[in-house]
């Protein structure tokens, strides 16, 4: 089969979008780390632990939450458990199944880190710092967001993604 390349709108668009979400990441890893000592991915598990009802997900479900591999999941809880964040626990209904649990110490860090971090996101074009709130430019981003994220039949047997990513132009 053909590859159907993008064109230079597309290709430009995609570029562009990567850029921004590669820079956003970097920028809001950056601040974490400086203002909490706390990877982007730490504080976002401490976000859905925190989130959950009692502070704890099944280990399956926040890897499906952060869109990560179990793998990188299990390797990433071992270090914020070492660090006194989250702790594990067995699921009694399966015994093969674990449970990531937000301890004391997690909560106070995400508390610790939030400030920063909203403001960095509110810095990095959600709403641009000390610019009356419009929730316009919010509603279309979200909206976009949310319309990208739903799921979409497979192209060619792969995900609409990996497809996707496949016919950028190297």
């Amino acid at each position: 089969m053909e590859t159907r390349w993008l064109d230079d709108g597309e290709h430009r668009a995609w570029r562009a979008y990567r850029a921004l979400t590669l820079l956003m990441e970097d920028t809001l890893d950056q601040q974490l780390r400086r203002d909490a000592g706390i990877s982007h991915m730490y504080y976002s598990v401490l976000v859905f632990l925190t989130e959950a009802p009692g502070g704890r997900l099944r280990m399956t479900d926040l890897a499906e939450a952060l869109k990560i591999a179990r793998s990188r999941l299990t390797y990433t809880i071992s270090r914020m458990a070492d660090d006194g964040l989250v702790r594990r626990e067995g699921d009694p209904s399966d015994r093969r199944g674990q449970f990531a649990v937000v301890t004391a110490v997690g909560r106070s860090t995400l508390e610790r880190a939030a400030p920063g971090h909203v403001a960095t996101v509110r810095g990095g074009g959600v709403r641009p710092a000390g610019s009356r709130p419009d929730p316009g430019p919010r509603r279309r981003l979200r909206n976009r967001a949310e319309r990208t994220l739903r799921p979409r039949p497979p192209v060619n047997g792969e995900p609409a993604l990996a497809a996707l990513t496949r016919s950028v132009r190297p």
